[in-house]
């Protein structure tokens, strides 16, 4: 899961090549390649939380399996951090979907996408969330 989940980040880094581009178009014509780079980006990303979800699966049936834990392997606690990934990295392609979705229809400008597109703000504060349980729990 934590694979993925570098991968995803790793996917949107290739991109901000793109968003610079995007930045220094002087016409709709010129701003398309970078366009199509982000859609496609978009779709790595999709790829990603797919194979998460997949991950989900694969950990859902380790857990419905009658075997002994050995020590450091819960299975309702590697269910539990598998699907909380699959919330943040959903709810993050979401949210880049939606800053590309406004860019393209002119609702916001390209400082507002870059910013948006380039900062992870549901994954950090997902991560924030699941620190703030495990102080909680000690």
């Amino acid at each position: 899961a934590d694979a993925l989940a570098a991968d995803f980040h790793a996917t949107l880094a290739r991109s901000f090549p793109a968003v610079a581009h995007l930045r220094g178009a002087a016409s709709e014509e010129a701003a398309e390649p970078a366009l199509g780079a982000l859609r496609d980006t978009l779709a790595a990303l999709q790829s990603t939380v797919d194979a998460l979800v997949e991950l989900v699966y694969h950990v859902d049936a380790w857990t419905a399996e009658a075997r002994g834990h050995s020590v450091g392997q819960d299975p309702q606690q590697a269910l539990k951090h598998v699907g909380g990934l699959v919330d943040m990295y959903q709810t993050e392609l979401l949210a880049k979907r939606e800053a590309l979705a406004d860019l393209t229809c002119e609702e916001i400008g390209l400082d507002e996408f870059a910013e948006r597109w380039q900062n992870c703000r549901e994954i950090e504060e997902g991560k924030k969330q699941t620190m703030d349980e495990l102080a909680d729990l000690l």
